[in-house]
């Protein structure tokens, strides 16, 4: 049975033709009126979009972008697309960096080398935004150039020669086909070889039930269930900390591996990873000292706030390095950070709702009265935007101002001048202020 029908074929090759013409990614109700209007076609566009699996493509609604994956170019036009061909060529010049030095990156500069043209870089670039499973992070400027910094598994796309060979080993390493019984039924092997998990106390069940989504998730199994059937508590807990579970997103991975680990420290049980599989280790059973509540840094899920994962992996990096800050007595370092996470959220918000935005009273505009490209916008006129746009509440668009003047004293000079000391009070109140604009802004992103 073929994954996609004929009317969303159609519509991702409308949404490829855009993207190859404009090296860009369309905005749906603008796409829409070309269709209607220009090519005479009624197709409902948002709404067959709604009906494609997110492997192929994505978008933010009527007045947002729709964007394809490498998946969605090769349905839409085949194998053959210059895009593909660009890409897989990033993709092995990748995986040559990686196997020189671990920590190496691809950039802008690489497809220079070989003669591409800026527009077939421009599209390159957009099209492996979308495959995050490949980098770790990386950045772009506003002139143009930008980097990615490889994933540690790039290597496992290692031989890949076209666009068919690099969904199948995606496939294979993403989507593999395991047999139903592998989840829920332990081998003998894998019984030998492994740290067997024996009755524990109440609490702890208790705790790790909680642990498990609550009653609507899909691991979910009542405390009793855990203690009195053989080898359960061991896979559910395994299965917990399997990054599968949630998508290979290192973030959620590690909070998932450190919450199980503070409850099973009392019983002596510790998880970690080898490579990419979880696995659990025996030592002596200890207290887990309670966090530090305060210097706590709330957990804040980026991918409810902006719509790309790569760019939700970057700024989950920056909340934890956050973290990092504060608890080392750094608050100015960690203030800089909040700016510039706060920053990379509203940018995104104004990229996904273009025309929303530019219509705010506060969007900020050249000598000859056009609004000026959103790269452009400082984090001031951002939360402007935001205030105006109710992405933000008035409460928190005022005191995430005040945040704006404490990252500019980036500069000693303005920090001087302002006669303002900076310390751990500060940075607690800049987080709450940064939190509450983040929950805003994923708040509106639903609405």
């Amino acid at each position: 049975m073929a994954e996609l029908d004929d009317n969303q074929i159609r519509c991702l090759r409308y949404v490829y033709a855009y993207f190859h013409r404009e090296s860009a990614w369309p905005i749906v109700s603008r796409l829409q009126h070309h269709l209607v209007v220009d090519l005479k076609d009624r197709i409902a566009l948002a709404e067959v979009l709604a009906t494609i699996p997110q492997k192929f493509t994505n978008f933010n609604g009527t007045d947002g972008e729709v964007w394809l994956t490498v998946r969605g170019v090769h349905a839409s036009e085949g194998s053959g697309a210059q895009e593909l061909e660009d890409f897989v060529h990033l993709v092995r010049t990748a995986v040559r960096r990686y196997e020189a030095d671990p920590d190496a990156r691809v950039q802008r500069g690489d497809l220079v080398a070989i003669g591409l043209t800026p527009e077939r870089i421009r599209r390159t670039f957009l099209l492996s935004e979308h495959e995050w499973f490949l980098w770790r992070g990386g950045g772009a400027a506003a002139d143009g150039d930008w980097y990615r910094l490889l994933s540690r598994d790039i290597w496992k796309f290692d031989g890949i020669e076209s666009a068919d060979e690099y969904i199948r080993r995606d496939d294979q390493l993403r989507h593999p086909q395991v047999p139903t019984e592998t989840l829920t039924k332990t081998s003998e092997a894998d019984v030998s070889d492994e740290i067997q998990m024996g009755e524990v106390d109440d609490e702890t069940i208790g705790a790790l039930a909680d642990f498990v989504c609550g009653e609507s998730g899909p691991l979910y199994r009542a405390g009793w269930a855990l203690n009195s059937q053989p080898g359960m508590l061991r896979r559910v807990v395994l299965r917990l900390a399997d990054p599968r579970e949630y998508q290979g997103d290192l973030g959620k991975v590690r909070e998932a591996i450190e919450g199980l680990n503070r409850i099973l420290a009392i019983e002596g049980y510790s998880l970690g990873l080898d490579g990419t599989t979880p696995r659990i280790h025996q030592g002596v059973a200890t207290f887990a000292e309670p966090a530090d509540l305060s210097h706590a840094v709330p957990a804040v899920d980026f991918s409810r706030v902006v719509d790309q994962p790569l760019l939700g992996n970057l700024l989950a990096d920056r909340w934890r390095e956050i973290e990092i800050c504060i608890a080392a007595g750094a608050p100015l370092a960690a203030i800089i950070l909040m700016g510039s996470v706060l920053e990379g959220a509203l940018l995104a918000m104004a990229r996904s709702r273009p025309e929303e935005a530019s219509r705010s009273r506060s969007a900020p505009k050249d000598a000859a009265g056009n609004v000026r490209p959103f790269n452009d916008w400082s984090l001031g006129q951002l939360i402007d935007v935001g205030r105006d746009c109710a992405w933000l509440h008035a409460g928190s668009s005022g005191f995430a101002n005040v945040l704006r003047d404490y990252r500019n004293f980036i500069h000693p000079v303005a920090q001087l001048k302002a006669g303002v000391q900076i310390d751990d009070g500060t940075a607690d109140i800049c987080m709450r202020v940064v939190h509450k604009s983040l929950d805003d802004i994923s708040k509106a992103r639903v609405r």
